[in-house]
């Protein structure tokens, strides 16, 4: 995983915040309600049926020979019952509403999930540079303190402060990165697109980042 200093446009990130996944389960639920609502409302519906039939009777017997054809329209009416009708179908339409209501509520927090983390991910890339530049300055200041150490020019406690001041650095920078790494992953679950392919990359980046600073320290002390 490397450091990215942009992150593209905020619109073309909420663009995509719709495939994230609680926004995602809370479209299917709020199909699902409003299928039962039309299921609801279908069983109070007149049912009209048209029936056809045939019969060709033979016999040694010519009265008794017939040929018949008939057809029938049958309509069935439900018989209302009080205000359950009426109850059960305003039941499934206010869970229509409702399921409407959370997947509104769904896609509004993906959408402020997506601008919050990508302030925080804008703000780190800028602490991180200025921590770079920090801890560059730390290490000439560490290096001129020790070599006026060894000349008599500087005292040990000034020694001591600067090592102090860089090893405070670098621990900012390291929790700054780590920090940094987790944003990126909510920004990617945020819009539904986190793979065990962005965590394997947060990791590498870690170890990286942790083998790094351990050789650094090694060079300071």
């Amino acid at each position: 995983m490397t450091l990215q200093n942009e992150w593209g446009s905020q619109d073309d990130w909420i663009a995509r915040s719709g495939q994230n996944l609680d926004v995602l389960l809370a479209r299917q639920e709020q199909r699902i309600s409003e299928a039962d609502a039309g299921t609801r409302r279908a069983g109070y519906y007149p049912e009209l049926n048209l029936n056809l039939s045939y019969s060709d009777r033979q016999s040694d017997d010519e009265l008794r020979e017939s040929e018949d054809y008939r057809a029938s329209v049958e309509m069935s009416v439900p018989i209302y019952r009080g205000g359950y009708t009426t109850a059960n179908v305003r039941q499934g339409e206010r869970r229509i509403d409702a399921t409407q209501a959370a997947f509104d509520n769904q896609r509004n927090l993906a959408v402020q999930e997506v601008r919050q983390r990508l302030r925080s991910l804008n703000g780190h890339v800028r602490r991180i540079e200025a921590l770079k530049q920090a801890i560059a300055s730390s290490e000439l200041f560490l290096e001129a303190a020790e070599r006026g150490e060894q000349l008599g020019l500087r005292d040990l406690v000034d020694a001591l402060d600067a090592r102090a001041s860089l090893f405070d650095q670098r621990i900012q920078y390291v929790d700054t990165i780590g920090e940094y790494a987790l944003d990126s992953l909510a920004l990617q679950s945020a819009v539904g697109e986190l793979s065990s392919a962005d965590l394997q990359a947060v990791m590498a980046l870690l170890i990286s980042l942790t083998d790094t600073t351990a050789i650094a320290a090694n060079r300071s002390g």
